[in-house]
């Protein structure tokens, strides 16, 4: 509701932009990107937590309004999601304040858009996606922290669950495909 505002009033009433497009290009792009780069820096101090539900928000975001970052904020915006374990607690520290705010299907859906958003950096192998892993593994109930590990492969599966990447097969595909030298 607030995009439609912004995109009526300096789009279409004061024609700031040609179009709606670049309007979203040029405000809202630079703007998560910037915003990931500040998360991301040394000097931040956001807790892990906040800075997990803050890259969450990002990815649902661009999600939903179908942004496409640059490949440096993609990069940061995976960094931003690794979660930290609590190895007294037997816990990840992230998880149950993002079970609490953020809608579930949405997480899901963000984070596999995220995933396959590096399967359109063709010139360039970055394994950067691989920082949302753990996040996956926990949203989508393929482990819980700690658990103790099963003999149950299932290598031979229609869908092979034992890497935990079912839901983004095709970026796994993708990246072990790609022939460019990787960069990290």
């Amino acid at each position: 509701m607030l995009m439609n505002g912004l995109r009526k009033v300096y789009v279409v009433d004061y024609q700031c932009w040609r179009s709606a497009v670049d309007f979203k290009d040029e405000t809202i792009e630079t703007y998560m990107a910037t915003l990931l780069v500040e998360m991301t820096e040394d000097s931040s101090t956001q807790t892990s937590t906040s800075k997990v539900i803050q890259a969450i928000s990002v990815a649902i975001a661009c999600h939903s309004l179908e942004i496409q970052l640059s490949h440096k904020a993609l990069r940061k915006l995976c960094e931003c999601l690794l979660v930290t374990i609590n190895k007294t607690n037997k816990s990840v520290v992230e998880l149950e304040p993002v079970k609490r705010l953020v809608n579930s299907d949405k997480l899901k859906k963000a984070l596999t858009w995220i995933a396959k958003q590096f399967t359109s950096l063709r010139y360039v192998k970055d394994p950067s996606w691989m920082y949302c892993l753990p996040l996956v593994h926990l949203v989508f109930g393929l482990c819980t922290p700690f658990e103790e590990k099963t003999n149950a492969t299932g290598h031979a599966d229609d869908k092979p669950r034992w890497w935990g990447v079912a839901e983004i097969q095709d970026v796994v595909a993708f990246f072990k495909s790609n022939k460019n030298k990787s960069v990290m």
